[in-house]
């Protein structure tokens, strides 16, 4: 039972680590919305990113406290300080309040609309197996983004033959029922780097190198083919994209002729928009989906989907932001896939607003000239009709 202090992990160190009672992991570097903080959030793993000063502050054997709640580690902390940490977690465990949430509010299946009656559809971002148990205890209506990359990660980052690929699908058809589920082909991030698919030495630069559909076009029968084949057993399967890149968001246009969906991933094209590594905290701050040049970009491809009568969904970090809810809803979103646990806090700000409101406010926040400017204006909205209707 150890807590892992290191520079920086990978999510294939977390798989590793977590068949070994691990209970927790602080890094000097990385970011909250990197892939090791999203399979972290999966594995229901306390994870500390961006602790700078915490390798020359810890050693090893040191005991410690790890608050992931609060984002901190207690370093030789006194007993006093011990048995404070105790006294709150058995009060967390015992209290109906989690996460923010009301226990019943996690069963509330009742459709989700805004004030004046725009239907959103929420669905689960789904990576592990183990999260199909929480789509139905959260209200998720299907799976709107399943990380297949996490499943080949989980098995020690090994391919996976078409059968065994074909068992994971069924599985997860059969826990979304009728409900879609929407699965993105294997995409591996640049931090994440397998020995049995990565031959040479490692990219200067992997973030714009060998990653995502340029693995599976240069491995088709070894890893393209095994997943479509595993995946299309329905000809009638609706195909659509990833709209990751800022490439992909100008000319969605030209792509929703071919596709049947979009599917917006913010937290790669916020990092690609920006030029502001999403893995790492030292960006100054800089990284935000919230900023007017990323929803400039939604926002084309949401009227190049509505010319298309194409549907647009977001899977990224941003739609479990409650701050950002509103504002996407007013570019037109209207379907949000967050992590199971995010839904009820998004269910509760979708049926606290009006879409027509929501439409002002993004044309507002559009306007601003840095992501300063646009999270504080959505801050301050979000106090004003979120909390004053609650009340």
């Amino acid at each position: 039972h150890s807590i892992v202090v290191a520079r920086n992990l990978t999510a294939t160190d977390l798989f590793r680590f977590s068949r070994h009672s691990l209970l927790g992991c602080v890094t000097a570097e990385g970011g909250a919305t990197s892939h090791v903080s999203i399979v972290a959030k999966a594995l229901n793993l306390p994870l500390v990113v961006g602790a700078q000063e915490v390798l020359e502050a810890v050693s090893s054997g040191d005991p410690v406290v790890l608050d992931g709640y609060e984002g901190r580690l207690v370093v030789r902390p006194q007993s006093a300080t011990v048995e404070q940490y105790r006294q709150r977690q058995a009060e967390r465990e015992a209290s109906p309040l989690k996460d923010g949430e009301l226990e019943d509010e996690k069963m509330d299946d009742r459709p989700v609309t805004t004030t004046d009656d725009r239907t959103v559809t929420l669905r689960a971002n789904v990576g592990l197996d183990t999260e199909l148990d929480l789509l139905d205890p959260y209200g998720a209506d299907g799976i709107g983004l399943l990380r297949t990359e996490l499943f080949f990660l989980a098995e020690g980052g090994g391919t996976l033959a078409e059968d065994e690929q074909a068992r994971v699908y069924q599985t997860v058809a059969e826990a979304t029922g009728e409900a879609r589920a929407t699965i993105r082909l294997l995409d591996l991030g640049g931090d994440e780097r397998i020995p049995r698919m990565h031959a040479g030495p490692p990219e200067d630069n992997p973030f714009l190198g060998w990653r995502g559909l340029r693995m599976l076009l240069d491995r088709p029968d070894e890893l393209l083919r095994p997943q479509v084949e595993g995946v299309a057993h329905n000809p009638d399967l609706p195909l659509g994209i990833m709209v990751e890149v800022p490439a992909a968001a100008l000319q969605a246009h030209a792509f929703a002729e071919h596709v049947d969906f979009f599917s917006i991933g913010t937290n790669d094209l916020t990092q690609y928009v920006l030029a502001v590594d999403r893995g790492n905290e030292r960006g100054g701050g800089g990284y935000d989906a919230l900023h007017p040049a990323v929803l400039g970009l939604i926002l084309r491809v949401v009227e190049a989907g509505r010319m298309a009568g194409c549907p647009v969904e977001v899977c990224g970090e941003i739609a479990g932001d409650v701050q950002a809810v509103p504002v996407l809803l007013g570019l037109g979103v209207d379907t949000l896939s967050v992590a199971p646990q995010h839904l009820p806090a998004v269910q509760r700000i979708v049926r606290a607003i009006g879409y027509e409101e929501a439409k002002g406010l993004a044309r507002e926040i559009l306007r601003a000239t840095d992501a300063e400017t646009a999270r504080r204006r959505a801050r301050e909205w979000v106090d004003t009709h979120v909390s004053s209707s609650s009340t």
